[in-house]
């Protein structure tokens, strides 16, 4: 069974959230409600993708993963991601730092029901994946494709 849970990234005290002490509301448009009160504009939400990487540790949109021996990615041998939400998948997906997808081979799909079943994760295994950090707490990883 999937697992359903979700961080919070607090904006202003810079720091990620995993244990809640408070009542939360999430809505359909990711915002974070506490009470009555929209707080979107204090945290971040980001979902855990039921996913691990080699050492167990959880994996959630927003996070920078480093990927190694993969034979279907060609030449990505300890490249870093970032894991987003893939719009034409619906489902996570996995970009390189400036910002293009990454892809199996030569990826093109021949229908919209091929391309719905088509999952990146089902070429990767978790003793491939390294958690590095995550876009909110490792800015510099981020900068430095940027130069």
């Amino acid at each position: 069974m999937r697992e359903i849970k979700f961080r919070l990234y607090d904006i202003e005290k810079k720091r990620i959230i995993h244990e809640w002490k408070y009542i939360w509301s999430i809505w359909k448009d990711r915002s974070v409600w506490h009470g009555d009160e929209n707080v979107s504009d204090f945290y971040i939400l980001e979902q855990f993708i039921n996913r691990h990487d080699k050492d167990r540790k959880e994996l959630y949109y927003g996070d920078i993963i480093n990927l190694k021996d993969s034979a279907y990615f060609g030449d990505i041998d300890g490249e870093d991601f970032i894991i987003k939400w893939d719009q034409q998948m619906l489902s996570p997906g996995i970009y390189y730092l400036d910002g293009d997808p990454l892809a199996v081979g030569s990826y093109q799909p021949k229908s919209v029901l091929w391309e719905a079943e088509f999952n990146i994760w089902s070429y990767i295994e978790d003793y491939q994946i390294t958690l590095i950090g995550n876009i909110h707490e490792n800015p510099k990883l981020l900068e430095s494709q940027d130069a």
